[in-house]
């Protein structure tokens, strides 16, 4: 099913609809949580609190079609908010220790160090575009609608963004030159 059918399945009192939502958003969320706070422990939470106001919210949506944007909005609000409350940076040693997760199946530990790295240099709202864009597949429109801003400004963080990772890459030491020219 869409999401649009759920979200009206939803709001006519079909409970079991945000069930389906859930499970098609929650690795998503977990993921993108953790990429933009850098905090493993703290990401739960924050995906937690988005399911719990999206739940409490879902009647309130204009636009069943639009779900996914306003989702990740209230993600990613939620993951600035309690990012700052806590205000924890996470050394990559510590999270490549920690993690356990999809994102490190199937990729080269070195190479992955390296794009992490560089995703973890960027400032907040930077890295929050980049998540986004590259790990959840959203498009420049609906990041503008999940992050508040404008899409020329999407483009510009995502551009700018782009350029500080390649430059990061390329001066760690040369070592993560193979993947430089991938960004």
């Amino acid at each position: 099913m869409t999401d649009d059918e759920l979200v009206i399945m939803f709001n006519k009192g079909d409970k079991s609809a945000f069930n389906e939502l859930y499970e098609k958003y929650k690795n998503s969320a977990v993921r993108t949580a953790f990429l933009i706070t850098k905090d493993r422990t703290l990401c739960d939470d924050i995906a937690q609190e988005a399911f719990i106001k999206c739940y409490q919210n879902l009647g309130k949506i204009k636009n069943p079609g639009l779900f996914r944007s306003w989702f990740f909005k209230i993600l990613v609000r939620t993951a600035w908010e309690m990012d700052r409350k806590t205000n924890t940076d996470v050394p990559v040693d510590e999270i490549f220790d920690k993690a356990e997760s999809e994102l490190y199946k199937n990729t080269q530990q070195k190479d992955f160090q390296f794009l992490y790295e560089a995703v973890n240099a960027l400032d907040k709202k930077q890295r929050t575009v980049v998540v986004l864009f590259y790990f959840n597949d959203m498009p420049i429109n609906e990041i503008a609608k999940a992050t508040g801003s404008l899409k020329s400004t999407v483009k510009s963080q995502l551009f700018l963004a782009r350029k500080k990772m390649k430059k990061y890459i390329q001066t760690a030491e040369g070592k993560g030159r193979l993947i430089a020219n991938e960004i």
